[in-house]
């Protein structure tokens, strides 16, 4: 009880410092004109500093008021509040409770939320006869459009998420009511777009119901952004979630016109920390800042998890299956789920030893969905017994040791590690991170992937396939700038425990002390290149 009162002391000081501190920096500006930049509201302590300082800079530059808004509607709270939830809401916006008094300390005049008015209402009971009585399947619902605005693919994802489920069944009364509320949803947003004069948005993700906002914003050529403590990024509809990593179908192209000591001190440290990342290193270093165990850790002796025998051996890579499963836009399967269940029935078809393997076991936020694909897996594997699942830890390159020949992927980053050691990988979509390159197979259509995997034994990893991969690896990992606003990112990570105390009082205690005025003006310098320069996100100095 000691413990715990003297960590609510320490949390509650610290909010008043960083409050106290934001006042200090960020002074209210004389005269502001009608546009609005728009900021979301949430409860993540890394996002809240980023935030800040970017929207303190567009203000300044744009002479705007900042209004942010609750952008977790349908994903983690429902569309509208039980009266509880209102009641707290409004007594927090009153009275300046916690991450409501963050937010007006940094210069925020507005905090608000969805409200649903009678017109809306009516509009989506429209909208949803329309569109869900046309619905034949589960490809079709990534196709809906609202407005000419893509939203299928958010539906979908946001559905899975916030219900923890693998997959959707069309007719149930729970995904009716929630493909109601999600067209409520859009509704809002477009309307409240249309009526105010919006000059900016900002979020912290680019992907499920947060991305609402964004692609009506990016549709009526509203500049909009996702941020954080390690990324600029400026969004765009056409590269879906995957707007963090920039333009990676021109990876490729965009390697070619770099600069020459660039691109040889890149390939150099990207050579190095990949090969650390694939002897099992960890961290933020190694671009693995969100793992505690690697894939790629040290074998383990006297215990074999492939069958010795001369047949084919393959390895299905499973995903999380409530993660964003439409980041890249469409896949050959509707989702993870059925990905499963379409490769069981090529399995059938085949004599192939078949294996399947979950992520390592992670801890932090990620522990809780990773159970609950524990469990979709186990059951899987329980009707389908020619598919041998191996434990969770199992390191790759154990498996590769052992003779694995094939690894099946939907779009995961075992596409840019198998190959490294030989290993060809089949991806079961053709946009993905890494589809400018040849170091993984990724088909033009479903038909083209099935028949891959039926003529597995082959199928080759591409001639220069490590030269590839450390181009690859630059181009997404090195070049993008993750210190635009600490100096060295991996040094703060390290200083406040790690990669899940990012939302946590750690984070803004660090803050505390590493804040001086010279380092905001580093950071405005950033943001000032990377609003200039047409990159879609901040790239480090050539």
């Amino acid at each position: 009880m000691i413990c715990y009162i003297k960590k609510k002391i320490k949390e509650f000081l610290t909010y008043r410092k960083i409050i106290k501190l934001n006042k200090n920096i960020f002074k209210k500006s004389k005269k502001i004109n009608d546009q609005i930049f728009l900021i979301e509201f949430n409860a993540f302590h890394n996002f809240h500093i980023a935030v800040s300082v970017f929207s303190n800079f567009f203000k300044k530059k744009k002479n705007c008021e900042v209004h942010a808004f609750f952008n977790y509607s349908l994903l983690s709270a429902p569309l509208k509040f039980n009266f509880i939830n209102e009641i707290k809401w409004k007594l927090g916006n009153l009275f300046l409770i916690r991450n409501f008094n963050i937010y007006k300390s940094f210069g925020v005049k507005k905090i608000f939320k969805p409200e649903i008015n009678k017109k809306i209402e009516i509009q989506s009971i429209e909208y949803f006869k329309k569109i869900f009585y046309k619905i034949k399947n589960k490809n079709e619902v990534l196709d809906i459009k609202i407005k000419n605005i893509l939203i299928g693919d958010l539906l979908y994802d946001t559905f899975l998420k916030s219900r923890v489920k693998p997959t959707i069944e069309i007719k149930s009364k729970e995904f009716k009511n929630f493909f109601l509320d999600f067209i409520k949803l859009f509704l809002f947003w477009h309307d409240y777009i249309d009526k105010n004069k919006i000059n900016g948005v900002i979020t912290s993700h680019g992907v499920y119901s947060y991305a609402l906002v964004l692609r009506i914003a990016d549709k009526k050529k509203i500049p909009c952004y996702i941020i954080n403590t390690n990324v600029l990024s400026k969004f765009k509809t056409e590269n879906y979630g995957a707007s963090i990593y920039g333009e990676h179908k021109n990876y490729r192209k965009k390697f070619k016109h770099l600069n020459f000591h660039l691109k040889k001190n890149g390939i150099k440290k990207a050579k190095k920390i990949l090969d650390q990342k694939l002897n099992g290193k960890v961290g933020s270093q190694v671009y693995l800042e969100h793992a505690d165990i690697s894939s790629f850790s040290k074998p383990k002796k006297n215990i074999r998890y492939l069958e010795k025998n001369k047949k084919f051996k393959v390895l299905i890579s499973t995903h999380d299956f409530f993660d964003s499963v439409h980041f890249y836009g469409k896949n050959f399967y509707s989702d993870f789920y059925e990905w499963l269940w379409g490769l069981s029935e090529i399995a059938k078809k085949t004599n192939f030893d078949w294996y399947i393997k979950n992520h390592p076991s992670y801890g932090g936020r990620y522990k809780i969905y990773q159970r609950f694909t524990d469990e979709v897996v186990k059951n899987f594997v329980k009707k389908n017994t020619n598919i041998k699942l191996l434990p969770n830890n199992t390191s790759n390159k154990q498996l590769i040791n052992e003779g694995i020949q094939a690894v099946l992927t939907v779009y995961g980053s075992v596409a840019a590690e198998f190959p490294y050691f030989g290993v060809p990988v089949i991806n079961a979509c053709k946009n993905n991170l890494h589809d400018s390159y040849n170091f993984s197979i990724s088909p033009k259509s479903k038909r083209e992937y099935e028949d891959i995997i039926k003529k597995l034994p082959e199928i080759k990893v591409c001639k220069n396939y490590k030269k590839e991969l450390t181009e690859f690896y630059f181009m997404r990992h090195i070049l993008i700038d993750k210190n635009w606003i600490f100096e060295n990112y991996d040094k703060m990570i390290e200083e406040i425990g790690g990669y899940h105390n990012l939302q946590s009082i750690n984070f803004y205690s660090y803050w505390l002390k590493y804040y001086k005025k010279s380092k905001i003006n580093r950071a405005e310098k950033n943001i000032e290149e990377f609003l200039n320069s047409k990159n879609q996100v901040l790239e480090i100095k050539q």
